[in-house]
């Protein structure tokens, strides 16, 4: 038995070792075990976090505040994704005119692009709502 002992040498023990570490390292616990799989024949089956969301689209509020001007000055105002790619809204508005409109927008959507002219402006959606005005800040 010694001898065999002795036959034995580190190259040999490595890669075993290595194989026993990344096995047992890789098992990982299931996560939510209280949540049991079952059929699911329906979608009012479906079993989910009562925090989620199943809505992919958002109805928020447009605000726009108008501008008194001496003549009447009438531009499209649109409302699109910050790349310009998608367009929420499009509508020929007046200068001086409010504006409280409902627009839809997919949930996944934080900020909008308002466009008015040559006036264009990031804006934030806050508390589902989208609030623009025509003026501009200089610095």
């Amino acid at each position: 038995m010694e001898t065999y002992l002795k036959r034995i040498n580190l190259s040999q023990l490595l890669p075993f070792a290595f194989c026993l570490l990344v096995s047992l390292s890789s098992c990982v616990n299931e996560p939510n075990l209280s949540l049991k799989n079952h059929d699911v024949y329906e979608f009012a089956d479906i079993i989910t976090n009562p925090t989620f969301n199943w809505n992919a689209t958002l109805l928020a509020t447009l605000e726009v505040t108008g501008l008194e001007t001496p003549n009447v000055t009438k531009k499209t105002l649109r409302v699109t994704s910050l790349d310009g790619s998608e367009v929420f809204f499009s509508k020929l508005q007046t200068l001086s005119e409010n504006l409280s409109i409902p627009i839809l927008l997919p949930t996944s959507v934080t900020r909008v692009k308002v466009v008015y002219g040559v006036i264009v402006k990031e804006v934030f959606i806050e508390n589902k709502t989208i609030k623009f005005d025509y003026l501009t800040v200089t610095e």
